[in-house]
């Protein structure tokens, strides 16, 4: 017998039907705002040479790789006196955390000239001057709107550049220069100069590379009251498996005495896996897989199923991975409060550090908590 394909569009999602099983896939639509926020010139001449002295001691920043967008020289963790911190790898930014906040959604952008997002265009003026390399970071992508200025500078400052003699802006504090800094920030002072911390290697660097750490538990999503679970199994590989389930047993009818259900048994796998810290990791969802149509029912044991998408999981795109030890101070805001303002984990709050493995999904704020592990510090 001839397996029929079906091919069908519901809210934004694909759902292809044959061989048994339906495959549940974001759409992937070319943003013109998106396309259009590339740097016309990502190739930056220097306007100013530095002395031979500066020249010689640049030996960690690359000037001229970072010119071509090429970051692995400053690939690492930097931090300022605050004890904020940056995140940069090979590609770019990664995360920034200030005052507390962590933010996924910065870009540093390098052109010589302007970049546009749809009716918008921004100047980008990134230029070598003073022995520094001037240029800005901002929303990734940049508003496709007018509205309020959204870049903010950011500048590569090489070993040996004394930030006091910099011509176009007043340095306010002390810098060591015998490092390599960076700086970000509308003022230019101490506060907003980052250091590295933590070099990061070229294996570190390689996304592809990355396995999560084994965790031996299912990770649930659940309000903690009312009949509603879903449960998900999360493998070293990205590969992961569950279900969800919201019973009203007072949901009745004549075809359906015992009460009603929403169900979704489903499966998929994460890519793009990327440690951030020694805590956490970042990931996105590659491919969702339903074992049933949506919206299809059937009556089992006088309970009518009816097969859903499984909440939680309902808009899947960025995701972290918070280990045990993970402070508490430096989860995001979205992990307490999700986007439609409920609050969620509340009785975290109260420890230093987590005590089990947290996967938060980054577009909705709804955590998956693994059980309470013993021996988390």
């Amino acid at each position: 017998m001839k397996l029929k394909r079906v091919l069908l569009l519901l809210s934004g999602a694909v759902i292809v039907i044959g061989g048994g099983g339906y495959v549940y896939m974001q759409q992937t639509h070319v943003n013109q705002a998106t396309k259009s926020s590339q740097p016309t010139n990502s190739k930056i001449k220097s306007q100013k040479k530095p002395s031979s002295k500066i020249k010689k001691q640049q030996t960690g920043m690359n000037l001229p790789q970072l010119s071509d967008q090429n970051f692995s020289s400053v690939a690492g963790t930097w931090k300022n006196s605050a004890g904020d911190t940056l995140v940069v790898t090979e590609k770019g930014m990664l995360s920034i955390k200030y005052d507390g906040q962590v933010s996924n959604d910065q870009k540093i952008y390098i052109a010589s000239g302007s970049i546009s997002s749809g009716e918008q265009s921004y100047h980008i003026g990134s230029k070598v001057e003073d022995g520094i390399l001037q240029t800005v970071m901002g929303n990734d992508p940049l508003p496709t709107t007018p509205g309020a200025s959204v870049l903010t500078p950011f500048w590569f400052i090489p070993k040996g550049v004394d930030v006091k003699k910099v011509t176009s802006m007043t340095f306010n504090g002390q810098s060591d220069q015998s490092q390599d800094r960076l700086f970000t920030g509308q003022q230019f002072d101490e506060r907003n100069i980052y250091v590295r911390e933590q070099a990061t290697n070229s294996q570190q660097t390689n996304t592809n590379d990355f396995k999560l750490p084994q965790i031996n538990d299912q990770l649930t999503f659940s309000s903690g009251a009312g009949g509603w679970q879903t449960t998900l199994k999360l493998n070293p590989d990205g590969q992961f498996s569950g279900e969800y389930l919201a019973s009203s047993m007072g949901d009745t009818a004549a075809d359906h005495p015992n009460g009603t259900s929403q169900n979704a048994i489903f499966s998929g796998n994460f890519n793009k896996i990327k440690r951030v810290n020694e805590t956490s990791y970042q990931m996105r969802i590659d491919q969702l897989n339903l074992d049933h149509a949506i919206g299809q029912t059937e009556i089992v044991n006088g309970v009518k199923k009816t097969w859903v998408k499984p909440y939680g999981m309902d808009d899947p795109d960025k995701f972290t991975l918070y280990l045990p030890d993970q402070k508490i101070s430096d989860l995001p805001s979205n992990f307490w409060r999700d986007k439609s303002g409920t609050t969620w984990n509340e009785n975290l709050k109260t420890q230093d550090k987590l005590n089990r493995y947290a996967l938060l999904n980054q577009s909705t704020g709804y955590t998956f908590l693994s059980p309470e592990i013993s021996n988390a510090n």
